[in-house]
């Protein structure tokens, strides 16, 4: 297999290619989509913003039918649950190590307050952590129950140490739901557009997930495992609102539903956001592992 970029040609062995990702104009020979067909190499084309739009899969069916049968069955199994358990854990470990370090910065009550959140928070991991491998139907009541308890905490604590401007008064979604949440929702679509590129690649379905019920056109794979880094978004967000980096006349906009981040207000979100993130190649880590798990298992 060969390519050509500035008149040189650079030739693969098959068995060296992951998938053929196309962003631009370019031409493929037969040949090169036929070879690519016998050794299982999706061919794929992304948008200017580098997501999916369509896919290519050998009749033959290669490694897909295969990874959507393990998907399926870990709704069933005990490994379901175990996988949501390990996502979960990580997630609020990340989120005590902020509150951790935002204590450490704070000699006055609200570093008291920080620090007793995150105790509260380390206990709802260790009882979840207790919780024995079942079928995740079993199991997801006590799963979310312990997530969204440690996450009003958490978010509590997050709201004493933000300036007015932030307009936080509790996690929220929508137009209307004040400046730091808008920040907070756009970074999380950040990372769902991030994870939701790596599964393709991978050829999970991004679509058949453990712990988010299955619903129409929702990538339920995708919220499954972009909980450990949602962390990562929260310390961006506070940071440019506690550093007194938000300016809300040049940041945000004016809606019919409300004010709304601008252009501006995106541009500094994402420098942030990709300044700090480091976990880019950890998201890819944690999907390729998941991926060779499911080849691996033993159905």
């Amino acid at each position: 297999m060969s390519g050509r970029r500035n008149s040189e040609y650079t030739q693969f062995l098959p068995k060296r290619v992951e998938a053929l990702i196309l962003s631009a104009s370019c031409s493929l020979t037969s040949e090169v989509i036929s070879l690519c067909a016998e050794n299982d190499i999706p061919i794929m084309m992304n948008d200017r913003f580098g997501m999916p739009v369509w896919r290519t899969e050998a009749v033959v069916g290669g490694s897909v039918p295969l990874l959507r049968r393990r998907q399926l069955l870990l709704a069933e199994r005990p490994e379901g649950s175990e996988l949501t358990q390990a996502l979960l854990a990580q997630k609020l470990e990340a989120r005590i190590v902020f509150l951790r370090n935002l204590a450490s910065n704070r000699r006055d009550e609200r570093g008291s307050k920080l620090k007793e959140a995150a105790e509260q928070i380390f206990e709802y991991k260790r009882q979840m952590e207790e919780l024995p491998h079942k079928p995740i139907q079993e199991l997801r009541p006590k799963f979310l129950g312990c997530e969204g308890s440690a996450g009003r905490i958490y978010f509590s604590a997050l709201k004493d140490i933000l300036p007015p401007e932030a307009d936080f008064f509790g996690r929220a979604r929508g137009s209307g739901s004040g400046a730091f949440n808008q920040m907070l929702n756009y970074g999380y679509g950040v990372l769902y557009q991030d994870m939701l590129r790596l599964c393709s690649q991978a050829r999970l379905d991004p679509y058949i997930g453990v712990m988010h019920t299955d619903n129409y056109n929702r990538p339920t794979l995708v919220y499954d495992l972009v909980e450990p880094f949602r962390a990562d978004v929260e310390a961006c967000v506070s940071k440019l609102f506690t550093r007194r980096q938000i300016r809300t006349a040049e940041h945000f906009q004016t809606a019919d539903t409300g004010p709304c981040l601008s252009g501006a207000g995106k541009r500094i979100l994402l420098d942030t956001l990709y300044q700090k993130r480091k976990d880019t190649k950890k998201m890819s880590r944690l999907v390729t592992g998941l991926k060779n798990g499911l080849v691996q298992w033993a159905a």
